[in-house]
């Protein structure tokens, strides 16, 4: 467990790094896409954002509560799945944006 917990706590530093830039992304549509279509999009990219922190989370808690992912862990896997959403996110306004121009 412990090879597993050092793995994910160095995937995140590189996440975190990657939701940055998607974060950047996300800003960058949001204040350019004001109009109808643009909030359609967003709408579309939060239904499947949502469904993975919800899964995550859900995941995450059973793990935690059969005691296979120790307290001190649990920190880590919280913000992998933040990341992780955040990335889902933005690759989503990605590519219903794209999909919508052509």
């Amino acid at each position: 467990m412990e090879n597993i917990t050092f793995a994910i706590s160095e995937l995140n530093s590189y996440l975190v790094f990657i939701s940055l830039v998607a974060g950047v992304y996300w800003a960058y549509f949001i204040g350019k896409h004001r109009d109808e279509r643009g909030y359609q999009i967003i709408g579309k990219a939060s239904i499947f954002s949502f469904i993975i922190v919800i899964g995550f989370v859900s995941f995450s808690m059973l793990f935690n509560l059969s005691g296979q992912i120790p307290n001190e862990a649990l920190t880590e896997y919280l913000i992998f799945t933040y990341t992780m959403a955040m990335i889902v996110f933005a690759l989503c306004l990605f590519i219903y944006n794209h999909k919508s121009i052509s």
